[in-house]
């Protein structure tokens, strides 16, 4: 089953260090795609947002320890992607980050994906405005990311322009929520950002659907042989 988690933001020592959260479990965030059939869902074209990246009424997650081996870092505009990290840190044991960015996406799907290609176009991606802790601790990193114009969200873009230095070495496993066309070029695309690292095939899920993933998320695991 799927639960939903809201963390606020950690606390910050004075020598750097990420304090530890206390979490509140609630039931899934109201998220309209859920349950639509595929017509219905019509590959998210009519699905609104928040109008803040899933963060209206609560903090950005932010669940981290020093004893995981493996984080879940994700970006979520309407809730599917979320959904989908939540699942798999809680298969896994993983920590949990979740990227904003400082100019929030629309609320309108067209109006995003319009924003999102001409952000594409011209390499000109948001910046990440989250505290992005030392990654050094972690083996294995999953990258959550919707996916947009067959594309890699361009919130996930930044982030590894900005960090994918932190990530040599590791093992990459990327996962989406999408409008029906899988995962498009964005796996391609992580390659081409981190050559160093080791980039398992990734998971799609439709993002009417993420809320019945588990069995996919537990084979996918299986799959590439990742830690659970």
């Amino acid at each position: 089953m799927v639960v939903a988690c809201s963390a606020t933001r950690n606390a910050t020592d004075k020598g750097g260090e990420d304090s530890s959260t206390s979490q509140t479990k609630t039931t899934n965030p109201s998220i309209p795609q859920l349950g639509l059939s595929d017509d219905e869902w019509d590959s998210g074209r009519d699905m609104t947002s928040d109008g803040a990246d899933t963060n209206a009424n609560t903090e950005p997650t932010r669940q981290l320890s020093s004893e995981a081996s493996s984080i879940v870092i994700y970006f979520s505009r309407s809730g599917s992607t979320q959904l989908l990290a939540q699942e798999i840190a809680e298969t896994t044991s993983a920590d949990l980050l979740e990227l904003t960015v400082d100019e929030t996406y629309p609320s309108d799907y067209t109006e995003t994906v319009s924003r999102a290609n001409e952000e594409r176009e011209s390499g000109d991606y948001p910046a990440i405005t989250i505290d992005v802790p030392d990654l050094g601790q972690y083996d294995t990193v999953y990258l959550g990311y919707p996916i947009w114009g067959m594309s890699l969200a361009s919130p996930m873009a930044s982030f590894l322009e900005s960090y994918g230095s932190q990530l040599t070495g590791k093992t990459i496993a990327p996962f989406a929520s999408n409008g029906g066309y899988g995962l498009g070029g964005s796996v391609e695309q992580i390659k081409g950002y981190l050559l160093d690292s080791k980039v398992v095939n990734g998971l799609s899920v439709q993002g009417n659907n993420v809320d019945q993933a588990q069995t996919d998320i537990e084979n996918w695991l299986s799959d590439n042989n990742l830690t659970k």
